[in-house]
């Protein structure tokens, strides 16, 4: 969709009843998400094609269509690119951690617990 749309961009899209010629909208393809711009349509099928190809894509069926954009930002796609791999990695570290915090904490509690039973039985013995 270059030049309106970057690769990578981040883009909001909005399900909308009716799509126009003209119109940037998101579908699936293959397992993918394709953004491209509609050149034509009929009552329930699109030809689609993305700005920077010769090409139009094949026709598909209007039920296909996710949403249409209604905004779109590259340095929200940058961000979401570069620093959710590390919000990722760090929280993961977290989650580790407190894992091994709450393991701890529970061993300790285990070893108090049968340290005051011992305690207990030699007292009911004497």
């Amino acid at each position: 969709m270059e030049p309106n749309i970057k690769s990578g961009e981040f883009v909001v899209i909005k399900k909308d009843r009716d799509y126009n010629i003209g119109d940037i909208v998101t579908y699936e393809e293959n397992d993918f998400l394709v953004t491209h711009r509609i050149v034509n349509k009929w009552d329930s099928s699109f030809i689609a094609k993305g700005d920077a190809n010769n090409e139009n894509d094949e026709v598909k069926e209007s039920s296909k269509i996710l949403g249409k954009v209604i905004f779109n930002s590259i340095l929200i796609g940058k961000f979401l690119r570069v620093y959710l791999k590390y919000i990722f990695f760090i929280f993961t570290i977290f989650v580790v951690l407190k894992n091994i915090y709450w393991l701890q904490k529970n061993r300790e509690s285990e070893v108090k617990s049968k340290e005051c039973g011992k305690q207990i039985k030699t007292k009911e013995i004497e």
